[in-house]
């Protein structure tokens, strides 16, 4: 596998005790949506969506690999935590979807941020790295 082959990215962060941010990257079409949603999946305010240039997504994925985030501890597949502790990461590879929370909570932070570098806005909190 190679950080190229990963077409989307599913990033969830907790953003209180009772919501979360969904931050989809379709990395193929070079296209974002950022949803609040509560922790059953109800949609609670406004969608962010918007487009991506090319080469932040070349950026993103030079990330990816200084973050080493291919070789992170895979989840049994479909299996997502029921207590969403701080984050959780889903991605398409090739059609086969992965699912990890991570090696640490310091790598969660760091994809955390270069995600918000790469859609242009914050969201979610950091306070659940801590």
């Amino acid at each position: 596998m190679d950080y190229e082959d990963i077409e989307y990215l599913l990033f969830t962060v907790k953003q209180s005790k009772k919501s979360i941010y969904d931050v989809g990257i379709d990395l193929k079409e070079r296209e974002f949506r950022i949803e609040t949603t509560d922790l059953y999946g109800h949609i609670q305010g406004t969608q962010a969506d918007g487009k991506i240039r090319r080469s932040s997504v070349k950026k993103f994925l030079s990330s990816l690999n200084d973050l080493d985030f291919l070789s992170w501890p895979q989840l049994e597949q479909g299996i997502l935590p029921l207590d969403l502790k701080n984050a959780t990461v889903m991605y398409n590879i090739e059609g086969s979807m992965q699912y990890t929370t991570g090696n640490n909570k310091k790598d969660l932070a760091k994809l955390h941020k270069t995600i918000e570098q790469l859609v242009g806005t914050t969201f979610g909190t950091y306070e659940y790295y801590e």
